[in-house]
């Protein structure tokens, strides 16, 4: 980006106290804005010198620190800062109501004043939205794309990743996660999204939105912000979303089990770590190899092929590219370690994803041996919804099961079977028995919500890292 401060502070219905100045970048962390957390800069995807004084720094009030406090320090240095509290205005402030919001007010700005002519992919549902991204964007390979980085899809996020878009980006791909209610369509007013996606309605968050109705409706009103004869993409095999019909926007379902579906697959087999599917549309039937495991991953696929093909692509660049498919951090991601299979999905869990994950357990070799964890936010529903885990474990055939947190024996009850439980505090133990345990042949899967950090538990079993 390259915006005067007046032009800022007037997209943001701010006043601007002292000099104009031309800024480059906005951050939330103080520590970019004194060039001192070079890879936070780099991340962004700027791969320019930057000049640190162009960078306008938003003065976030966290739930432990309030960004202010950094003010000072910041404008002593020369830099610029966005503030609502008004003990703080100085030359090179741009006071406003409500950082967050003003974030918000800019990223739409920016996109519909810079990036106008960027076509929009919007992207939310229960699980499966990261993956579902990091897949449409391989769809769109040979376009210049820009993505939401990580898992940087809240009020804070997504903006931000709209003001790092080069000027000359074509494909926009924009993830919207919520954890409060009206989340979405704020979000989705400020991306303004061509096609919308779906990937399907689960408990994940049920503790904050009370019931899966309110989810249906929170994912919905990503239709809010859509643009003129924009395309709602949905999950065509999920219950709640199949024959959807109270929204007046273009439909386009995906589907692996439903056949009535614009586009659907079939003839799904899997081998060396990779699925091959053939997939069919009124157009075409085409064969598609994904370097990655799991019915819920090719609906991902298919999800990224009917958006990259309802936006004009050719069938095989969008086929190459899904070929280039690669699993993102600690979601589900499989390699072998001294002849032992290891799948490591710990990024985060809910019931859904803890289904999807057994399910690709069940088609390893050897025994299989799933270590499960807590999955957060679920309420007064945690202890059922921690049993039905135990259940899918018990039917998709795992062999050992070994559950770790304070809903451990909630999984151990659904399973039926014996189970070894750990709490929380006793992951060390259960890594020393874990690695007593594991033998070459064996498929293991270690699957949690992030903050239970099973991606450090891992790193501590010799066998598999």
């Amino acid at each position: 980006m390259k915006l005067l401060l007046s032009e800022i502070a007037r997209a943001v219905g701010g006043k601007l106290q002292g000099k104009d100045k031309i800024i480059m970048m906005v951050v939330t962390d103080s520590r970019d804005v004194n060039g001192r957390n070079v890879d936070g800069i780099l991340a962004a995807g700027n791969n320019t010198v930057i000049d640190y004084s162009t960078l306008l720094f938003a003065a976030l009030r966290g739930e432990r620190i309030d960004g202010h406090i950094f003010v000072k320090e910041i404008l002593e240095n020369g830099n610029s800062a966005i503030i609502d509290n008004p003990e703080y205005i100085a030359d090179g402030t741009i006071m406003v109501d409500d950082v967050k919001n003003a974030l918000g007010k800019l990223g739409r700005y920016y996109r519909e004043n810079y990036l106008n002519n960027a076509y929009c992919i919007g992207i939310t549902g229960s699980v499966g939205k990261t993956t579902t991204k990091e897949m449409v964007a391989v769809a769109f390979a040979s376009k210049k794309i820009h993505k939401t980085a990580g898992n940087k899809n809240s009020l804070i996020g997504l903006p931000l990743t709209i003001l790092e878009a080069p000027l000359d980006t074509e494909i926009l791909i924009l993830e919207a996660g919520m954890n409060q209610k009206g989340e979405i369509a704020i979000l989705s007013e400020i991306a303004k999204p061509d096609i919308a996606i779906i990937t399907n309605i689960g408990t994940a968050h049920i503790e904050n939105m009370g019931n899966i109705e309110n989810i249906l409706k929170e994912k919905i009103s990503i239709i809010t912000g859509l643009r003129n004869n924009g395309k709602l993409i949905l999950n065509g095999d999920d219950v709640i979303l199949s024959g959807k019909q109270t929204v007046s926007n273009d439909i386009i379902y995906f589907a692996c089990k439903n056949t009535n579906a614009d586009y659907w697959a079939d003839n799904i087999g899997y081998k060396d770590c990779s699925t091959v599917f053939t997939l069919h549309n009124k157009e075409k039937s085409v064969q598609i190899q994904i370097p990655t495991i799991g019915e819920h991953n090719v609906l991902n696929a298919l999800a990224a092929y009917a958006a990259a093909t309802e936006a004009g692509l050719d069938s095989k660049a969008i086929v190459d590219g899904l070929k280039s498919f690669i699993s993102s951090g600690n979601r589900q991601r499989i390699y072998r370690q001294n002849d032992i299979i290891v799948i490591a999905d710990c990024y985060n869990a809910s019931p859904e994803s803890m289904a999807a994950a057994l399910a690709v357990l069940s088609l390893g070799d050897g025994r299989k041996v799933a270590v499960l964890g807590d999955m957060l936010e679920l309420g007064e529903q945690s202890k059922e919804l921690h049993a039905r885990v135990g259940e899918y474990a018990a039917k998709n055939n795992v062999d050992i099961l070994i559950a770790i947190g304070d809903f451990a024996k909630h999984i151990k009850a659904g399973f039926g079977k014996d189970c070894k439980t750990f709490g929380l505090n006793e992951k060390n133990i259960a890594a020393d028995y874990i690695n007593e345990l594991l033998e070459p042949g064996d498929t293991v899967l270690f699957k949690a919500s992030n903050l239970i950090d099973f991606g450090s538990l891992i790193k501590t079993i010799n066998k598999i890292y």
